[in-house]
């Protein structure tokens, strides 16, 4: 699964993150698989069924991706790739009408081998309301403003395998902490999240 139908992401999307209990303002979801890291939601009266009657908005997103989206607010935060990884993007969707409300390129240049089953933008973002941090492997880890201001990038390496890589970031208190996972030096970065360093 490599690649996903744009369309298809936008449904998933507007059903997942957007069913009848969007007005009520249900809690964030800053981080992969959610906001205790194991998937769970609290949220009752989700849609268990896929129907017309709890979509209430599609549209067509940029590149190829497999990163699950974060919410913040009404802010959704997703990462793609164009040209068959040559250019890595992240952006943020507007939870309640699917409006992209910005999108950065983080890198271009040339992309790393990747595994068919993987991608180049597998890794999802990660947000404490403050930052929003996407990797890339090869391509870098970056930071941003929730309104798309960039704010610093690292180059944390070659990421040598032929898997790619998908490890999301995570945030502890003013860490980004990243698994570098690679066949040849992998390693763990923590990284001030304000300046990168």
């Amino acid at each position: 699964m490599r690649q996903f139908h744009p369309m298809f992401a936008t449904i998933l999307l507007a059903n997942l993150l957007l069913g009848p209990s969007a007005t009520r303002g249900e809690s964030n979801w800053p981080q992969w698989r959610g906001p205790h890291q194991d998937g769970h939601s609290s949220e009752t009266d989700l849609p268990v069924k896929w129907s017309p009657e709890n979509v209430l908005w599609k549209m067509q997103l940029p590149g190829i991706g497999q990163s699950s989206p974060i919410i913040w607010g009404d802010r959704i935060f997703l990462t793609s790739a164009l040209e068959n990884g040559k250019q890595r993007l992240v952006f943020c969707v507007d939870r309640k009408t699917g409006k992209i409300l910005w999108q950065q390129t983080a890198w271009k240049g040339q992309p790393e081998k990747s595994h068919v089953m993987n991608g180049w933008a597998s890794a999802s973002c990660v947000t404490d309301g403050e930052i929003v941090v996407a990797f890339f492997g090869v391509a870098g880890i970056h930071a941003y403003t929730l309104d798309g201001k960039p704010l610093w990038s690292r180059d944390l390496g070659k990421f040598e395998g032929p898997w790619g890589t998908a490890a999301c970031p995570i945030i502890v208190d003013n860490l980004v902490i990243q698994n570098c996972d690679a066949d040849t030096d992998a390693c763990l970065v923590a990284l001030d999240k304000k300046t990168g360093q």
